[in-house]
């Protein structure tokens, strides 16, 4: 819920259980509860804290209760497998819990430190107490956890507690861990000049919050060092995939909470880089202010944020996103492709599961800023995490394949279902374009259109294969969105373990071209190799090849959290 940089008015904030009200803010794979359910937010109301202690004398006693009764919800027992974390709802406290998530160790120790850092003294003595052993014990779930530097605004989040906490308790075990922790991943995100939850409208901000928090409270010098250096990472990886025609994040993105950029990052961006960076939609509620004072944009890549300069031409940006070595050709690299008015981003190779963007592309027109080109894989019409893409991208061309994973799980990749057993009833590939003033066009030998403005994804659509049986592409849409299907199964609920599924494969070319570019007249084509697998060719001009397996495949690369 986004709050003004004041306390939260008294209808947001529940007297009765001194936690703040809210829509249902975390993913419906993450809860049993209803998507529409108003709920109790616990760890969120810690936000609450800090903002009613910036204020006046009510409002700082009101702050107190409401740490309070955040702090009775940590799990307190060493021997608990939980220990330390806290729910992040109210209503998720009577063991309603789905899956009990270890991150809010990390996030409600975040602020933990922050209010003990910034406004101990402003709390009466019980509660600063609380606060510290409340504090302590996130300390020893984030060490006991000790999550890889992969797990990017986690790792970062979690290191920059230790540090702050280790200051503040005196701690100097939990200040080395942290201060090694972030100079880890330094190492390891200068590598690939990025994160391994790379390119993140999502994470990548959190990130960037968390160095800014670590440069405000934390002391160390190696720290500290370590902090600008993350900050100045998460600020390449933004302006190297900023495309100012737009106004959007161009892609691919790991993880993203919805297809632009939300009213508040605009805002942030808008203040740290120095140039006017408009939302695609007006805020509906006030852009809260930022917790931490923001850090500006290094001066040397504000230019990334300018509008587009007279006779530049397009461009391609070929980035490492990970280095893997368990198979040949397993590292993930994204390409972004650029014009002035549109762009388009895809990954080499990777998991479908909820907030991905693999495939993705933007552009404006007349009616709108920016009209979100996106690729799917749909299971009972949502993103299905065992499903898997692999791309050939150059410049406004791919060639794309998709696939299934017999290991992964269904909305993200730990709810796999104990038996390993999906509940299917409509499977299916989704190219869709959404926007003001987009529509679908069918164009002679089997190709289509998804148009808006001056430009159109010509969709390319190849050999599928689902069940044994070839797959049907039907077109559809409505005012705001329209999209072509490759429909894989739509029938009675089947209930079976990926493998059943037999070969399994779609595979389509796209441009993303304008009105006046002829597209090509060649659809993609496969032939086997007699290994479980086959090449697909496609040649609009450029030649692409990718050899693509035919059956659901096991994936190696599972960064599994603990399990509770």
């Amino acid at each position: 819920m986004a709050l003004a940089d004041s306390p939260a008015a008294q209808s947001d904030l529940d007297p009765a259980l001194n936690l703040l009200w809210s829509d249902l803010p975390v993913p419906a794979y993450l809860t049993r509860l209803a998507a529409d359910e108003r709920v109790h937010l616990v760890v969120g109301s810690l936000e609450h804290v800090l903002r009613s202690l910036r204020a006046e004398e009510p409002a700082r006693k009101e702050a107190a209760a409401v740490l309070l009764a955040v702090l009775s919800y940590q799990d307190t027992d060493p021997a608990s497998p939980t220990y330390g974390i806290f729910p992040w709802l109210h209503e998720e406290s009577d063991g309603a819990w789905e899956h009990p998530d270890l991150n809010t160790a990390d996030f409600a120790g975040a602020a933990l430190g922050h209010i003990l850092r910034a406004h101990a003294d402003l709390l009466p003595e019980e509660p600063r107490a609380r606060a510290c052993a409340a504090l302590r014990r996130t300390l020893a779930r984030i060490q006991r956890r000790d999550v890889s530097v992969g797990y990017t605004n986690i790792a970062i989040m979690g290191a920059g507690v230790c540090v702050v906490g280790g200051e503040l308790l005196g701690d100097m075990a939990a200040l080395a861990y942290g201060r090694d922790k972030l100079e880890r991943l330094v190492a390891h995100a200068q590598a690939v000049d990025g994160f391994s939850e790379y390119n993140s409208p999502a994470c990548t901000p959190v990130a960037l919050h968390e160095c800014e928090r670590i440069l405000a409270l934390a002391g160390d010098a190696r720290a500290r060092v370590a902090a600008e250096a993350l900050r100045r990472v998460a600020w390449r990886v933004i302006a190297t995939h900023f495309h100012a025609g737009t106004a959007q994040w161009a892609g691919p993105h790991s993880r993203a909470h919805a297809d632009h950029i939300s009213p508040g990052l605009a805002a942030v961006l808008s203040t740290q880089t120095g140039r006017r960076i408009a939302p695609r939609e007006p805020a509906s509620t006030p852009v809260a202010a930022p917790l931490v004072a923001p850090l500006p944009c290094p001066p040397d890549l504000t230019s990334a944020f300018a509008p587009w300069r007279p006779g530049r031409r397009a461009q391609e940006t070929v980035q490492v996103f990970s280095r893997r070595d368990l198979r040949p050709d397993d590292d993930v690299l994204g390409t972004t492709w650029m014009a002035e008015d549109a762009t388009l981003g895809s990954v080499n190779h990777d998991t479908l599961r909820d907030q991905r963007r693999a495939i993705i592309g933007y552009w404006s027109t007349p009616d709108d800023p920016a009209v979100c080109l996106r690729a799917r894989l749909l299971k009972n019409g949502r993103d299905w995490a065992s499903g898997y893409v692999r791309t050939v991208q150059r410049g406004p061309r791919l060639l794309a394949s998709f696939h299934l994973l017999t290991n992964q799980g269904d909305t993200y990749p730990f709810d796999r279902p104990e038996d390993g057993r999906f509940t299917v009833s409509d499977l299916r590939i989704r190219v869709q374009l959404s926007g003001r003033g987009v529509r679908h066009e069918t164009l002679p030998g089997g190709r289509h259109a998804l148009v808006a403005g001056e430009r159109r994804a010509v969709l390319h659509p190849g050999p599928a294969l689902s069940c044994g049986k070839s797959i049907e592409w039907i077109a559809g849409g409505d005012a705001a969105e329209v999209w072509l299907d490759a429909v894989a199964y739509a029938g009675g609920a089947r209930l079976s373990p990926v493998a059943d599924w037999g070969p399994f494969y779609v595979t389509l070319g796209l441009e993303l071209l304008g009105l006046d570019e002829t597209p090509a007249e060649s659809l993609p084509s496969a032939t086997a190799t007699g290994d479980s697998q086959m090449d697909i060719d496609w040649s609009p001009g450029p030649v692409f090849h990718r050899r693509v397996p035919v059956d659901p495949e096991f994936y190696p690369y599972l960064l599994r959290p603990d399990k509770v």
